[in-house]
């Protein structure tokens, strides 16, 4: 097996030499061998010399000041075939190698040309497994909050949304295995309904995003992959243990995954989780009623056939998440009082109970997938169904007078929403040496009903429909990535009329549009790239941008619809220059956003007074707007031990008419970091520490227009120490890390936070991460040498 995988191996690389010097350097592309797509985390290593690199988000690596020669590089990445080849360099190289997945029957592939053509000019960081795996815990968020381009939209400390370069909800789109993710997204307060412990991967897209994924992500793309089955292997697995001190979480993970148990060329993922946390507590007080309840399950069955692999999932998940009592006032006096005395009116002892007000979520999937890898290219069907069930519940309600019918009234949702949609996605791929085609079909339909007292979306029945089309092209030191897609969207909604009680006529509502993205990638000299991206993407408004027209409990805000708005425009550019130095490591991006129509949900200065108590209104508005911004990271290694890492984030947006600030928008913030890694310390491998410095400084770029309940608060710094690695439990190498955020007990509150208004953030958190892997899940044999 070995000697027939290294000769693969070595067919299986192809090469181009170009330049002249005594000193070379070599650049490269790793991809997998089935579907073409550039692989992140490859460790790459020069045999003779044991240099070590590692690929990045878009499978490229580097080895630089390399004297003329022949050299043997070996390759290796979880879940693939060690790699080996030998290669000639004479001058600078660049090289296209492809990696085989574990399982799949080995024919002999030919490659020639120069760098990956299908890599695409995408701005992505990708998150593998054991990234992911210090980081899971109470949300999606939480993994990629450290990313330079995300921020956090929290309404307490069970719910957070990603912002990506000032933007969030609807305009960020989240997929999970090729399928976008429908959900209530509209909420401020609705975070995504993903269990944290699935994702095997995540890349996050920013900027000018694949248009491959949607029409409508103005904001970026955040793509979530699933554990993957594996064919025609042992059965293995992990067991995950989360828990933290501020709130007293609790969470488990258990996944299980194998092949052929009772038919031949099948395969089968098993995974299940839970977790349970009480109230937070910030330095100062406890954060009444945000504790929060999550179960979910997962089954994967698949089956291959050489040349079709066929693949069913069904995922469900549950949670129940408290609403900070305090957010929910009786009367306009109340209101005024929580605000401007700076400390919850309502705070009670600790527990884990949840009470009235609360959220309850259920998201079930059904995907089916079937694709086809032939000579003439590669076909994906992918079919999805989702439904979204979210029920609210009140705190207060005026109309009842008796106390016994008022708890009756209470355990009754003031709020039910179901959202169910169905999805088809069809693309054919063809790649060459020097380019890479895809065609793709989007169908879509959606319907939404409401039941209880409240009325903030209105029922509806929504269709959409859409062609693809995306090239990449190398030309020489060039790429050059071109895509469109044209898509087409039908809605019929039935509004209620809060001052007739009683629904509306249907209202029905076409819209249409093209989105393209065109992009160009360079490399400038050894160890430099240059990107450039420029795009179009249009996004309708929503049912609850139009129609709203009630209470959203989870928010505490009584929120307006404006049945003017029209369609949200944006034209973008976005510059980017990565450096792979053999010490440094560098990547910046600026980027500038125009919006014909931004939508914006902004506050009024009159509360609204309703039988369930007096909360701010907030009204959907529509205005010109740029955003601009940059983003830059860094690593530097110090000695061969320690290394530092940098990052800052900073957006502006604007109206062009008025020159007035927009609210709302991510305050500047940067991350510093001090990091110290180790082979062996003791009885722990692969040690490592982490001392960061998260600061975010006070918005003042405020518009002065714009009605706010309160001033943005102070700026902040925390700081987070992390410390892990893995450790010998019975000839099992279990990863163990232990991680103190807001080390000094900072009190805060961030600009983001729904909550400002009420409360602090919350405060010190000691959070403990142990994964204990199961069969061959950790396994990999060496690299020949």
């Amino acid at each position: 097996m070995l000697l027939s995988v290294l000769a693969w191996a070595v067919a299986g690389a192809g090469v181009l030499t170009a330049g002249n010097g005594q000193s070379a350097h070599l650049h490269g592309i790793v991809r997998d061998s089935t579907s073409g797509a550039p692989i992140a985390g490859v460790t790459v290593v020069l045999l003779d010399s044991q240099r070590v690199r590692y690929s990045t988000t878009t499978g490229e690596f580097s080895l630089g000041s390399l004297s003329p020669g022949t050299y043997r590089i070996g390759f290796r990445r979880l879940g693939y075939y060690d790699r080996a080849i030998t290669l000639t360099v004479q001058r600078d190289t660049s090289i296209l190698v492809h990696m085989l997945p574990l399982g799949y029957q080995a024919q002999p592939i030919v490659v020639e040309g120069k760098r990956s053509s299908v890599v695409g000019t995408e701005h992505a960081h990708e998150l593998d497994t054991r990234e992911l795996d210090r980081h899971r815990g109470q949300t999606l968020g939480e993994l990629i909050e450290e990313l330079p381009q995300v921020a956090l939209l929290q309404t307490g400390t069970a719910i957070a949304k990603p912002v990506i370069r000032g933007l969030h909800s609807q305009r960020v789109v989240i997929t999970s295995n090729g399928i976008a993710h429908q959900a209530q997204e509209w909420g401020l307060d609705h975070a995504p309904a993903l269990d944290p412990f699935v994702p095997s991967s995540i890349a996050v897209v920013s900027g000018a995003a694949s248009i491959e994924d949607s029409y409508s992500a103005i904001g970026g793309i955040i793509r979530i992959e699933p554990p993957p089955i594996e064919f025609h292997r042992p059965v293995e697995g992990k067991f995950s243990l989360v828990g933290a001190s501020n709130n007293a979480l609790v969470a488990a993970s258990a996944l299980v995954r194998g092949s052929d148990a009772v038919i031949p060329n099948t395969g089968y993922v098993l995974q299940a989780s839970a977790h349970i946390a009480g109230d937070s507590r910030t330095p100062d007080y406890v954060l009444s009623n945000t504790g929060s309840r999550q179960i979910s399950g997962l089954v994967s069955l698949g089956f291959d056939q050489t040349s079709w692999r066929h693949s069913v999932s069904y995922s469900i998940f549950s949670a129940e998440l408290g609403i900070l009592a305090a957010s929910h006032t009786g009367n306009l006096d109340d209101l005024r009082r929580a605000i401007e005395h700076g400390t919850p009116l309502i705070i009670r002892p600790w527990t884990y109970t949840i009470t009235n007000p609360r959220q309850q979520i259920i998201h079930q999937a059904l995907q089916m997938q079937s694709t086809y890898s032939g000579d003439a290219g590669t076909i994906e069907i992918r079919y999805g169904w989702q439904r979204n069930d979210r029920s609210e519940f009140d705190a207060h309600n005026t109309r009842y007078l008796d106390s016994s019918a008022l708890r009756q009234a209470l355990q009754r949702p003031a709020m039910e929403l179901s959202l169910s949609t169905y999805q088809l996605e069809a693309r054919y791929r063809r790649s060459g040496a020097h380019s890479s085609t895809t065609f793709g079909l989007h169908l879509l339909r959606q319907s939404n009903t409401r039941s209880g007292s409240v009325y903030l979306v209105p029922d509806y029945l929504l269709f959409e429909g859409g062609l693809i089309g995306v090239h990449t092209q190398s030309l020489g030191q060039w790429i050059v990535s071109f895509g469109a897609r044209s898509d087409v969207q039908w809605m019929r909604a039935r509004p209620y009329n809060r001052s007739i009680g009683a629904a509306e006529p249907d209202s029905t509502l076409l819209f249409s549009g093209l989105a393209i993205h065109c992009g160009v990638e360079r490399l400038l000299a050894e160890q430099w790239r240059m990107q450039i991206n420029v795009a179009s993407h249009w996004r309708p408004p929503s049912a609850v941008e139009l129609y709203a027209n009630d209470l959203h409990h989870g928010t505490a805000q009584f929120e307006i619809g404006n049945r003017l708005l029209g369609v949200e425009r944006m034209y973008s550019l976005d510059a980017r220059i990565v450096s792979s130095l053999d010490r440094i490591a560098l990547d910046i991006s600026a980027y500038a956003m125009y919006f014909p129509r931004f939508t914006q949900l902004l506050p009024d200065s009159i509360p609204t007074v309703t039988f369930r108590g007096t909360f701010p209104t907030v009204r959907y508005m529509q205005r010109s707007a740029v955003l601009v911004g940059s983003e830059a990271s860094c690593s530097i290694p110090l000695t061969g031990s320690f290394r530092f890492d940098g990052q800052i984030a900073i957006v502006r947006g604007f109206n062009p008419t008025t020159t007035e600030w927009l609210p709302f928008l991510p305050a500047d913030r940067a991350r510093l970091a001090l990091h110290y890694h180790a082979d062996r310390i003791g009885r722990i491998n692969a040690a490592y520490a982490e001392l960061s410095l998260d600061a975010v400084r006070r918005q003042t770029l405020i518009s002065t227009t714009t009605f706010d309940y309160a001033a943005p608060p102070a700026g902040y710094a925390t700081l987070t120490l992390t410390v892990g690695g893995k450790i010998d439990l019975s000839g099992t190498p279990a990863e163990l890390s232990l991680s103190v955020h807001n080390l000094l007990n900072q009190s805060y509150r961030d600009y983001l936070s729904r909550y400002r208004y009420f409360a602090l953030n919350p405060g010190r958190n000691t959070t403990f991460h142990l994964t204990i892997p199961i069969g061959m899940f950790h396994s990999q044999s060496n690299i020949s040498q």
